[in-house]
């Protein structure tokens, strides 16, 4: 099943994301004055933000040498959308994943944080979208991406052995990194142009589907710069729908996460605006 073409309606889907990014800061600029900001370095450590819960995940830091930390301000937008930024200085295995600071709604090995308006019956989803405005600094070159990660499960409450499907959403990578498993096809979803990879997860078994943008939403492909402004608006339930014949098992919508994954080096992300709505039937 293709989705619709990726030119005009690409620029549009930018143009939306930028116009919310901007929107939304023109409130911020009001309460931002005098905003406690929250601090965070150790693995696992986290900032509950309205509906999101901000995660400094370090799981493969074992595998390599390098710090990471996490900073939020402690208030939330007035259209519940969160800023927040991370910086990292990375060294080890080229090929092995240090980090993935997100910002996380819903699941993520049980429920950390209620409200999240996850579960939801993939059958009954009627909308699912995201906004999200960044800068992303290089300060030491490296390998990383700019990704959403989904979870989706054949039960609303699931454990590990529960999950059926990963489904990750490159928007920007540097220094060469690939998603598990292999091509299956270029594909056209929500305005632009993507390679889906496919294959299951090397040692837990459930698939991963990882959508990676041809052209970066930074810039051309294979751009890489000292500094990428990233402005999106991504209909997330377009990637799902577009899934739905490949994910027979796929009952539940339970987590969507967003950040980057930190192979090595050292920089920083920003984000100024990030978002999630959520509907069902």
């Amino acid at each position: 099943m293709r989705g619709r073409g990726h030119g005009s309606a690409g620029r549009g889907a930018a143009r939306r994301g930028a116009r919310h990014a901007k929107d939304s800061d023109n409130l911020w600029r009001a309460i931002r004055q005098n905003v406690r900001m929250d601090r965070v370095c150790g693995h696992g450590e986290s900032l509950a933000r309205g509906k999101f819960l901000l995660l400094n995940n370090l799981w493969g830091a074992r595998d390599g040498r390098g710090t990471q930390c996490l900073v939020s301000e402690a208030a939330v937008g007035p259209d519940g959308s969160v800023a927040w930024s991370t910086s990292w200085d990375w060294e080890g295995p080229p090929d092995s994943v240090k980090s993935y600071v997100s910002a996380l709604l819903g699941w993520h090995w049980g429920w950390p944080k209620p409200g999240s308006g996850l579960p939801i019956r993939t059958a009954d989803l009627a909308q699912a979208r995201s906004d999200w405005a960044l800068e992303l600094t290089s300060s030491r070159p490296g390998r990383l991406n700019v990704s959403y990660d989904i979870w989706l499960a054949g039960v609303p409450d699931p454990s590990m052995d529960d999950l059926s499907d990963e489904v990750m959403i490159w928007l920007h990578r540097e220094g060469g990194p690939t998603p598990i498993g292999r091509v299956s096809g270029t594909v056209d979803v929500d305005g632009a142009r993507w390679e889906l990879w496919e294959g299951p997860h090397p040692s837990r078994g459930w698939m991963v589907h990882s959508f990676v943008r041809t052209e970066s939403a930074a810039g051309a492909a294979g751009t890489e710069r000292a500094a990428s402004a990233i402005s999106t608006s991504l209909d997330l339930k377009a990637f799902l729908d577009h899934l739905a014949p490949r994910m027979p098992d796929a009952t539940y919508l339970v987590g969507i996460e967003a950040g980057a994954e930190i192979f090595y080096g050292a920089g920083s992300l920003e984000t100024t605006c990030y978002a999630v709505s959520l509907a069902g039937a």
